[in-house]
């Protein structure tokens, strides 16, 4: 049994609120898990969704093209132009940004998802595939976190179907595998198969 006051030293005090020093896998029994550096985003999100939903699964983005490599505001105006929203964006520096007010709330990310899952945009070097994330050990880390930290506290499974002609999704899944269920998707190549292995290996060594 971990003491109370062991557990209580695994924490420190930062500018952005608590943040875990220990691996977003360390719980203590009964206790909310804790939750990874994130940074709540400070400037203007129009997108920015009020709706709740019950979150089922979580769905992994990358962002690149001309945008890609120049941080959270990119992505924030993209979104803006779009009329879309996600709730996080993790940068290539590994500082993982929360877009919304909640997690657990409505975000036009993924069409045939969007109801029941939590996204996260991944900041790509904009060569147009993921090949210069996959060995990004800080950004990695950080998105192994908050995929981790999500998944307890929410219930999420690693694994789970995919429902494209319900709107619902369970488990972690890519943008790619989602659309490719989707009646309405167009064809996204995000994140590739390599990343999203990594990612459940990652998951898996934490007991997921």
């Amino acid at each position: 049994m971990i003491s109370a006051s062991r557990y209580r030293r695994t924490f420190r005090r930062t500018g952005i609120g608590i943040a875990a020093t220990a691996s977003a896998a360390f719980l203590w029994a009964g206790c909310t898990p804790a939750q990874p550096a994130i940074i709540n985003y400070a400037g203007h999100f129009r997108a920015n969704p009020t709706a709740r939903i019950h979150p089922t699964g979580i769905v992994l983005h990358w962002w690149g093209g001309t945008s890609g490599g120049r941080g959270i505001n990119a992505l924030v105006d993209t979104l803006n132009r779009a009329g879309g929203s996600v709730q996080l964006g993790t940068l290539q520096d590994g500082r993982t940004y929360q877009l919304t007010d909640r997690f657990d709330v409505f975000a036009q990310q993924a069409a045939c998802a969007n109801v029941s899952t939590i996204g996260n945009e991944i900041e790509g070097g904009g060569n147009g595939t993921s090949s210069d994330m996959i060995n990004d050990a800080r950004q990695f880390n950080a998105v192994v976190d908050s995929t981790a930290y999500l998944m307890r506290k929410y219930n999420i499974p690693l694994n789970g179907p995919i429902y494209g002609d319900r709107n619902l999704v369970i488990g972690v899944h890519s943008h790619k595998e989602v659309d490719a269920k989707c009646p309405r998707g167009n064809g996204k190549i995000d994140v590739d198969d390599a990343y999203m292995n990594k990612v459940r290996a990652a998951l898996r060594a934490r007991g997921f």
